[in-house]
C-alpha cells in the first residue's frame, strides 16, 4: 500500500470526518497552511469555494504569479472528476527587496482564492498537491498533498459563513473584470519603455507590476506622469527584453476615492506586413464591390443609374468620377474617425456610429424621406424639397457626389464577405497603411458604378425612358419604408419605446409640414422649423433607456469570456454569436441559418453551448473581444469545439452546410 493509499484511508476511517472540516491544514519550514473549503456541499455548474492560506514566520515570504527578479510561485494541482481548477486569484503582491534584487510577493499572511468549477453531481474526493518556494534571504522548497471529500449535487450548502466572508475579503483584492484603467499604447525608446494608460481622473495613489518577467528592470522604479486623462509609464527594460510584445501588467490606483485594481494587456505592435497590406486590400476592394448588391444601397443606385439616359457621355464620366470621390471621401471619414477613436483609447470598431441612438433615429427619419421623394411627395422647385434628400436625384453633378456620401451611409449596417478580415487586418497596420485599406473599400464600391459611368455603351441595352421608369422609382420607395421600419426596431433596442414613439411623432409633424405648404409658394420658416424640430428630437433620444435586448433568450446566453472559459472548462463546444441590431447581415443570418430548427438541434445534439455578444449599444468588452480575434465588425462567429481554446472563425455570410461542416469528421481543421 502506497503513503497516499495510507494517507487517503486514515482520512477516512481514522477520526478525520472530512464533511465536518472547514480547512486543512499543512505546514513547512518556517510557513503554516490551511486550504480553506467552507462548503459541504456544492451545486452541479457552480463555483466550488476553495482557498490556499500561507502563513509565514517574520521576514519570510512566498511570490506572486510574477516572483521577479528570483523565487518561484506557489502550484496547485488538483486531480478530481467532479471538480476542476481554472486559475488562482492572485491579490496585489508587495515590492520585496533583497540585496540588489526586487522581488514580488507577500509577507506574514496572504489568501490566494481558487477558481475552482464543479463539473456534475456525485461524491467522492479530489487529491490536492502544493508546492511553494519561501525564502528569506536562502530559499526553502515546501510540498503539502491533501485529499478532500467533494459532493456535487442540486444546490450549494455553507457550513461556515465566516470563512466565505473572509475568503471574499481576498478575492476583492484581486484583479476586477470590471475596470475604466485601459493600456491605449506603448512605444519602445532606446532602453525604455513607455505605455500610456487612460483613466477617468488622476489617481490620488497609483502602482503597476509586470505579469510577463524579464520585461523592466524590477529593481528600478518607473517614472509616472499624468496628463489629461492618462498616465504615462516610462521603465528601463530588462537586458533580456525582445521588444515583441509588452504583454499584461497588474495596475493598482485610486480613483475619485475609490481603488481599482486590474490586469491590463498591452496592445499588440502594429507592425507592417506587405502580405497582410496586399490581402487586405483585395478584400477590401471585393468586400466594398459586394456592398453594391445590399437592400438599402442598390434601390438608391439603380434610380440612379436609370437617370443615364438622360446625360451626355461627358457628363456621365464627370458623374462618376464625382460619385467615387463622394464614397471615397466618406470612408476616408469614417475610418479616419475610428483610428482616432481607438487612438484615443476608446473601444469602437466598424459600424460604431449606428451604436447612437441619435444616428440611427436620424437616418430613419432619411429613409422615409426618400421613400416620400421616391414617390413624389417632393417636386423640383419646392423649398421643402431641401427636407429631402434633393441633392442625390436629378442629372447635376452635385447629385453624383451626394448619392456616393448617401450610399456609403447606407452601407455601414451591412457586412460583406471579405470586409471582416480587412477590417480586422487594419487593426494591425499603421494609421496610414489602415487608411488605404479603407480607400480601397470605398473605391471597390464606387467601382462598378464607375465602370458604367466611363463606359455609357453598356447601358445601350436598358429600355427607352418611359412610364415604367417612375413606376420602378414607386416601387423602390418601399424598401426605403422596409428599411426605416428596420431602423426604428434597432432605435427600440437603444432608447426603448419613447424612441420609436419620438421618431414616428416627427415624421408625422414633417408630413403635415409638407401638407401645410401650397404647391409653387415659398415659405422659408417651414424650413427653419423642421431643422429646428429635427435636431431637438435627436438631441432627446439618449435621454430614453434601452429597450429589453432578446440576448436572454433560452437558447443564447449572455457572452462574457468567463462564461466561454467555465463552459469549456466543462468539455462544451462553444459557439459565440458577435452581432447587433442594426448590422443587416448578421440579421439575415440569424433567421435564415442560426434559429431555424435544424440548426439548433445540431447545436443541442453536439453539446454545444451557444453565447451571444449583442453589440447594438456600445461595449468595451465585446469590441475588446472581437480584436483578440483579429476583427473589429460585425458578424462574427467563433466556434470552440471541445477542449480547443483557439475558435474557428466562420465566414460572415453563413449557410447550414456551413454549420454541418462543423460537426463532420475533419470539419473543424
Amino acid at each position: 500500500m502506497t503513503f497516499r493509499s495510507i494517507l487517503v484511508f486514515a482520512h477516512l476511517f481514522f477520526g478525520f470526518h472530512f464533511t465536518q472540516a472547514k480547512s486543512f491544514s499543512f505546514s513547512g519550514d518556517h510557513l503554516r497552511g490551511e486550504l480553506l473549503s467552507p462548503a459541504g456541499q456544492v451545486g452541479e455548474g457552480q463555483a466550488f469555494p476553495l482557498a490556499l492560506r500561507f502563513q509565514m514566520d517574520p521576514e519570510w515570504h512566498v511570490y506572486w504569479k510574477n516572483p521577479g527578479d528570483s523565487g518561484a510561485a506557489p502550484k496547485v494541482f488538483i486531480e478530481s472528476d467532479l471538480i476542476v481548477l481554472q486559475k488562482i486569484l492572485w491579490p496585489k503582491p508587495e515590492r520585496i527587496n533583497v540585496g540588489p534584487l526586487t522581488n514580488f510577493g507577500y509577507e506574514k499572511e496572504v489568501i490566494l482564492p481558487l477558481d475552482v468549477m464543479a463539473l456534475k453531481k456525485g461524491q467522492g474526493s479530489a487529491r490536492v498537491e502544493l508546492e511553494w518556494l519561501i525564502c528569506k534571504v536562502e530559499c526553502i522548497p515546501g510540498f503539502a498533498e491533501l485529499v478532500i471529500p467533494v459532493t456535487i449535487s442540486a444546490e450549494t450548502v455553507i457550513q461556515d459563513t465566516e470563512m466565505v466572508s473572509l475568503i471574499d475579503s481576498w478575492r476583492a483584492k484581486t484583479p476586477q473584470a470590471a475596470s475604466t484603467l485601459q493600456i491605449v499604447s506603448w512605444s519602445l525608446q532606446d532602453n525604455f519603455v513607455e505605455m500610456k494608460i487612460k483613466a477617468n481622473s488622476e489617481p490620488k495613489a497609483f502602482e503597476i507590476f509586470p505579469i510577463d518577467p524579464m520585461i523592466v528592470k524590477n529593481a528600478v522604479s518607473p517614472t509616472l506622469k499624468w496628463d489629461i486623462d492618462r498616465m504615462t509609464v516610462r521603465w528601463e527594460t530588462d537586458s533580456n527584453y525582445s521588444g515583441a510584445t509588452m504583454g499584461s501588467w497588474l495596475v493598482s490606483a485610486v480613483l475619485d476615492g475609490a481603488s481599482e485594481l486590474a490586469e491590463l494587456a498591452a496592445p499588440p505592435k502594429a507592425e507592417f506586413k506587405w502580405k497582410t497590406l496586399f490581402k487586405a486590400l483585395l478584400f477590401a476592394f471585393l468586400g466594398g464591390a459586394i456592398l453594391n448588391l445590399m437592400p438599402c444601397v442598390f434601390p438608391v443606385l439603380s434610380i440612379k443609374v436609370l437617370s443615364f439616359s438622360k446625360d451626355s457621355p461627358t457628363d456621365l464620366k464627370i458623374s462618376g468620377w464625382l460619385y467615387t470621390l463622394g464614397v471615397v471621401l466618406s470612408f476616408l471619414i469614417l475610418g479616419g474617425l475610428l483610428l482616432i477613436l481607438r487612438a484615443t483609447g476608446e473601444s469602437f470598431g466598424w459600424g460604431f456610429q449606428l451604436q447612437n441612438p441619435m444616428i440611427v433615429g436620424g437616418l430613419s427619419i432619411l429613409f422615409a424621406l426618400i421613400g416620400f421623394s421616391f414617390l413624389g411627395w417632393f417636386e423640383v422647385g419646392d423649398s421643402l424639397t431641401r427636407l429631402s434628400p434633393r441633392w442625390t436625384q436629378g442629372n447635376g453633378r452635385l447629385s453624383a457626389l451626394g448619392t456616393g456620401i448617401l450610399a456609403t451611409i447606407i452601407a455601414t449596417p451591412c457586412t460583406a464577405p471579405f470586409m471582416g478580415v480587412a477590417l480586422g487586418a487594419s487593426l494591425t497596420l499603421p494609421p496610414f497603411f489602415a487608411m488605404v485599406v479603407f480607400l480601397s473599400l470605398g473605391f471597390g464600391m464606387a467601382f462598378p458604378f464607375l465602370l458604367l459611368c466611363l463606359f455609357p455603351a453598356w447601358l445601350k441595352k436598358l429600355p427607352r425612358p418611359g412610364v415604367w421608369m417612375t413606376r420602378l422609382k414607386e416601387f423602390f420607395a418601399f424598401p426605403m419604408f422596409v428599411t426605416t421600419l428596420w431602423l426604428l426596431w434597432v432605435l427600440g433596442y437603444q432608447s426603448g419605446v419613447e424612441g420609436v414613439l419620438l421618431a414616428v411623432g416627427f415624421l408625422l409633424f414633417t408630413g403635415f409640414l409638407i401638407w401645410l405648404k401650397p404647391v409653387g409658394q415659398k415659405r422659408w420658416w417651414l424650413l427653419v422649423v423642421w431643422i429646428f424640430g429635427f435636431a431637438m428630437a435627436l438631441r432627446t433620444l439618449p435621454q430614453f433607456q434601452p429597450g429589453p435586448s432578446t440576448s436572454t433568450e433560452k437558447v443564447w446566453q449572455n457572452y462574457s469570456e468567463e462564461n466561454v472559459q467555465n463552459a469549456l472548462a466543462k468539455n462544451h463546444a462553444v459557439f459565440v454569436d458577435f452581432t447587433a441590431k442594426w448590422c443587416i447581415t448578421c440579421q439575415v443570418n440569424k433567421r435564415t441559418v442560426l434559429e431555424t430548427e435544424s440548426i439548433q438541434a445540431l447545436f443541442k445534439s453536439n453539446n454545444v453551448v451557444l453565447f451571444q455578444a449583442d453589440w447594438t449599444n456600445h461595449d468595451p468588452l465585446i469590441t475588446q473581444a472581437l480584436s483578440r480575434l483579429g476583427r473589429n465588425s460585425v458578424p462574427v462567429y467563433a466556434f470552440y469545439s471541445s477542449g480547443q481554446k483557439t475558435p474557428i472563425l466562420l465566414p460572415e455570410i453563413l449557410t447550414s452546410q456551413t454549420i454541418e461542416k462543423l460537426f463532420q469528421p475533419g470539419g473543424t481543421k
